[in-house]
């Protein structure tokens, strides 16, 4: 039987998921992966982390993680979890071809797939565009903008992570129509100031990692206009300057976090 990990969620709590610990959830047996961390966020449905046998509870929801250490081939794996499924953990894995993602897109009622470095190109994302997705961490790959027009297809989208790609403002034109996106992570990408000004178009974002994505102080304003942010990621901008940070600090709203270098 191949090496699995399930992480258990409840319609009634919400927490955020470690590798060592939880916020509202007690982790029973600890994964033993690489620094990536997939479906984490504040907003994220995981709270705990299960081995083999599942506990007696009214499981809603499951995310299934395949561990690229199994000794198991992907193709027979994914077999084994040909049944309802709602988040499909196949990060770091270095055996995702096209032919095998076209079978995950066949996985019944995913909505949560987290494909962090797993070498996905712009033909990958064209694959997976079909699906039903609600969570979607496809952070450090090979696409690039000409991609982008797939991810844009994904309307239901609420969390997207993609830092750590050939990203600029042309590829990011289309995200402002995901009008159910929350939790944006387009950290180290080639944003500059006009993809900051595109993706405050987003309405009802309240997470935005923008880290090094080469901006300066007149991108500062933009996030001003973001009416339901809450917290920001602005740290790396070389081009933010004390002065503007200051400016920016002073006129931003109280519930707005934001972390920023010390300059």
């Amino acid at each position: 039987m191949f090496h699995k990990y399930f992480i258990i969620f409840m319609s009634t709590i919400i927490g955020v998921l470690m590798v060592e610990k939880t916020q509202s959830g007690e982790v029973l047996s600890t994964v033993i992966r690489d620094e990536h961390t997939g479906f984490h966020s504040f907003h994220s449905p995981s709270i705990a982390v299960y081995s083999h046998d599942l506990p007696k509870k009214d499981v809603k929801s499951v995310i299934i993680q395949l561990d690229d250490f199994s000794g198991e081939s992907l193709d027979e794996e994914l077999d084994v979890i040909a049944k309802t499924s709602y988040s499909l953990d196949l990060s770091c894995r270095t055996d995702l071809t096209h032919e095998k993602l076209r079978k995950v897109t066949r996985v019944p009622l995913v909505t949560g797939l987290d494909l962090a470095q797993t070498y996905l190109d712009n033909e990958g994302l064209g694959i997976i565009s079909t699906m039903a997705l609600r969570f979607l961490d496809v952070t450090e790959n090979q696409f690039d903008d000409s991609g982008m027009p797939s991810i844009a297809l994904l309307q239901q989208l609420e969390e997207l992570k993609m830092g750590s790609n050939k990203i600029t403002s042309k590829g990011v034109t289309s995200i402002p129509n995901l009008n159910k996106l929350r939790i944006l992570d387009i950290g180290c990408t080639y944003l500059k100031n006009e993809g900051i000004q595109i993706v405050s178009g987003c309405s009802k974002l309240e997470e935005l990692n923008v880290e090094a994505c080469g901006f300066d102080d007149t991108a500062l304003d933009y996030f001003l206009s973001m009416p339901t942010l809450r917290s920001l990621n602005i740290t790396g901008n070389k081009g933010v300057t004390s002065s503007g940070l200051e400016r920016f600090l002073a006129k931003k709203r109280s519930d707005l976090v934001v972390l920023y270098d010390q300059l």
